[in-house]
């Protein structure tokens, strides 16, 4: 099934041709302090930036960035200047703004002045406005209530080819750090992830945050360059479980259940259990190789773990010897013992990632829980792609 965070997901992307001026094959990032990265370029954050540079290098896909934003401007300011596009035209141009905008109807006359400005071959990628995460705009508030017409009002512009709207806020809502008391009251509130924000202003996402946030681009940034190049294929059977869920093994004596909304769920069995698929990738030793998949439910605070083997016909199987491409692995612990393997904090999310290379042409994706009896879980969208 597609996944319900991030707009666009689902369709069908085309290559929209060339304007008359070259596009830079590259990334062009507009907004305030969101996209700049920080509150006011401070608390240690990873810019914003940064983190997708981190991604987009480990998918072969283009590094160059331009980064205009300015923190606490308005949509106008942002609007005039990613009009007159200073560092050049980019074919991906991804705008962070409205927080700094109290009218709705002006963060929407704005955006669609930058989406008038739009050349053919150029791509425009819309964030959410983020509430505060201090209880000053929870669920029914002033504050929250402006912040959600501010978005839908620019999710109504986009047409998910050319113009995408990427609900950021809705991921901070549902990727909460399970087990944690005080993410589990906030979400419920209506408020972002306190795990996932700066512990000082509240509001902007600290670097946990802003990799979550990068990844939900990068979702809808990977389907346009998978449109534009033929190669990248997915090769997983059956990852969107639309129907079954053939084409997976059950692990450790797990039940593996087909669940009506779309998804496979994995319940009973060992204190390991899981599920797995054998995939053929394109037969060069040391190509990296790409997985990314929703984690949708975990009914305990238990890590999760995620691992690349090689696989033989046989049906043994032990750990690659390949370079597991640490640190491109994110919000993880790598097991080096059983490289490469990593054990994802207890946290649900869409669009999340495992980089690592493969020594044979064959190997095995396995997902599992780590060491309890009592866990289950549901996945959904579960890919994997030759990447570099």
């Amino acid at each position: 099934m597609p996944p319900a965070i991030g707009l666009g997901l689902g369709m069908a992307f085309t290559d929209l041709g060339t304007t008359s001026t070259p596009l830079i094959e590259g990334y062009y990032v507009d907004g305030d302090s969101f996209g700049q990265g920080g509150s006011g370029g401070g608390g240690g954050y990873y810019q914003f930036d940064t983190q997708l540079n981190r991604i987009v290098s480990a998918a072969g896909m283009p590094t160059t960035f331009y980064n205009g934003s300015v923190s606490g401007q308005g949509t106008t300011q942002i609007a005039d200047r990613f009009i007159s596009r200073p560092g050049g035209r980019y074919r991906y141009n991804i705008i962070c703004m409205g927080r700094n905008t109290p009218s709705a109807a002006t963060v929407v006359a704005d955006a669609q002045r930058c989406i008038n400005s739009l050349k053919p071959g150029e791509i425009l990628i819309f964030t959410t406005v983020h509430n505060y995460a201090d209880g000053t705009e929870d669920t029914g508030s002033a504050g929250f209530i402006a912040n959600a017409a501010k978005n839908s009002g620019v999710a109504a512009l986009c047409d998910n080819v050319r113009v995408f709207q990427v609900d950021t806020l809705s991921e901070f809502l549902f990727a909460y750090a399970l087990g944690d008391a005080t993410d589990t009251a906030a979400v419920a509130l209506g408020r972002p992830a306190p795990s996932l924000v700066s512990a000082t202003d509240k509001l902007h996402p600290n670097s946990v945050g802003y990799d979550v946030y990068a990844r939900q681009i990068f979702a809808v940034l990977f389907r346009l360059w998978q449109s534009r190049t033929a190669a990248i294929v997915n090769r997983i059977t059956n990852g969107t479980f639309n129907s079954n869920v053939s084409g997976w093994s059950a692990l450790d004596s797990a039940t593996l259940v087909w669940d009506a909304g779309g998804f496979a769920k994995v319940t009973g069995g060992g204190n390991f259990r899981g599920m797995s698929q054998q995939v053929a990738l394109s037969g060069q030793s040391g190509k990296r190789s790409m997985a990314k998949w929703d984690l949708l439910d975990l009914s305990t605070a238990t890590k999760f773990r995620v691992r690349g083997q090689q696989f033989t016909f046989s049906g043994g199987d032990y750990p690659s010897v390949g370079d597991f491409a640490s640190p491109l692995t994110f919000n993880a612990t790598v097991n080096v013992n059983e490289a490469p393997m990593v054990q994802y904090a207890p946290r649900r999310g869409h669009n999340m990632l495992l980089f690592f290379a493969a020594n044979a042409a064959e190997m095995a994706l396995t997902f599992s829980v780590n060491n309890d009896a009592t866990q289950t879980w549901s996945i959904d969208n579960i890919e994997i792609y030759d990447v570099g």
